[in-house]
């Protein structure tokens, strides 16, 4: 019985260091994914700024088409038309992106709590 304990506690010691060295690998991947994760966070920015944009342009000339055939089929062509102008939101209106913001753990595992 009492060889059957050491053994045990071996296992158990050959486990912890197999699992150390195999979360050690991943810590060592993870390593580079910051700098990884800023360069696409910063195309990804600007990916959408420009698309943002393109969509506020079409939408105001959209809004000008509309304005135009209305007041061209209407019996009074004087009623003056007042459209809103669509413009870019204060999240994109920097052409650079906003420095990624580094999430506690602790703030990760009360989200996941919720």
């Amino acid at each position: 019985m009492s060889w059957w304990r050491v053994d045990h506690g071996l296992a158990e010691v050959r486990i912890a260091r197999t699992d150390c060295e195999k979360y050690a690998d991943r810590v060592e991947s993870l390593s580079g994914t910051r700098t990884l994760l800023e360069s696409e966070w910063k195309a990804i920015y600007i990916g959408l700024r420009k698309v943002v944009i393109e969509n506020i342009a079409k939408g105001n000339a959209l809004m000008r088409l509309y304005q135009h055939i209305v007041q061209r089929h209407s019996r009074h062509r004087d009623i003056e038309m007042v459209l809103p102008e669509v413009s870019l939101p204060p999240e994109l209106e920097s052409p650079e992106p906003p420095p990624l913001r580094l999430m506690d753990v602790t703030d990760q595992v009360k989200e996941m709590h919720q």
